[in-house]
């Protein structure tokens, strides 16, 4: 199986990494390989995330127990909940905003989102917070990682409202470039969060990750340096972040028996989707849109930069 190392957070750069992977002499942009990469990568993930929830019933190192609270999420939580709160310190100052492209899940997707979302919030019940439907979106491409909202716009400006135009609404433009499809939809999850993970669509001439080229490809010809935090042949939706320790559970039935409920969940949803045919046309429904700021935790597609059509 065809695999792609990811590119780690690091200097800005004008490089096209989704351009190397469809280069490699192993994939010379067959989509059944691009396929592949997705496929490896997500399995990878998966691997490590059981390898990791199942030896932290053993551990006694409070860093070494899953899940965790997501802190930043606690905070972001309160700073709506107060507002006008001492400790609420003004985000678009600090380096902790991006600029991104998103795509948002079509009707049928979000349904499928939304009733794993409900199974997961079921089972972990209040130390779950399940992202709002407005908020779920696919993280694209990534412009530029943790700055203030100023050097974003420096970014955005730079790149300029025409390209960002012909970014937004490369899905379904003329030619060959119809809606790329993804497909294959299964949990993935990590020590903090739970996400949907889908891959492109092996039958399209012109997949998502295609697409994902095309788009840095257009960006970067603006001479602008893109720095990301994680790049990586991937797509998902986070659906929901931890806010506790699941510590009611684990006095309920043990830490051990939390870990193999979760697991055999886990495996009994992705058994079922299995099933399903479940299929994204990516900027169908709803096009592409820019988003910059305190991104990290969604948002609402009406308070975007720029939509695409």
């Amino acid at each position: 199986m065809f695999s792609f190392p990811p590119l780690l957070e690091g200097d800005t750069s004008t490089h096209n990494w989704y351009q190397d992977l469809l280069d490699h002499s192993d994939c010379k942009g067959d989509t059944a390989r691009v396929q592949e990469a997705y496929e490896s990568h997500r399995a990878m993930g998966y691997s490590k995330s059981v390898s990791m929830y199942s030896s932290s019933v053993k551990s006694h190192a409070a860093d070494c127990r899953f899940p965790r609270p997501d802190k930043a999420l606690i905070r972001h939580l309160e700073r709506q909940w107060n507002p006008s709160g001492s400790n609420n310190p003004d985000v678009s100052s600090q380096h902790v905003n991006c600029a991104v492209i998103w795509a948002r899940p079509t009707r049928t997707v979000l349904d499928v989102l939304q009733q794993i979302q409900a199974r997961a919030a079921e089972y972990w019940g209040t130390d779950f917070y399940p992202i709002p439907l407005a908020h779920l979106h696919l993280s694209t491409l990534e412009l530029s990682h943790k700055h203030p909202v100023a050097h974003l716009r420096a970014v955005l400006d730079k790149i300029g409202a025409e390209r960002l135009r012909q970014i937004t609404e490369l899905p379904g433009s003329s030619g060959d470039k119809r809606y790329p499809c993804l497909v294959r939809p299964r949990i993935i999850f990590d020590g903090v969060a739970v996400a949907v993970g889908f891959v492109p669509h092996a039958a399209d001439s012109w997949s998502y990750h295609h697409l994902r080229a095309d788009m840095q490809r257009i960006a970067i010809a603006s001479g602008v340096n893109i720095n990301t935090c994680y790049t990586a042949a991937t797509a998902h939706v986070t659906i929901g972040r931890f806010v506790g320790g699941a510590d009611a559970l684990i006095e309920r039935i043990g830490r051990e028996g939390m870990v193999q409920g979760w697991l055999d969940l886990v495996r009994t949803i992705n058994a079922e989707l299995d099933q399903e045919d479940v299929m994204w046309e990516v900027g169908k429904e709803k096009g592409l849109e820019v988003q910059a700021g305190y991104v990290k935790f969604g948002r609402e597609r009406e308070v975007a930069e720029q939509l695409g059509c």
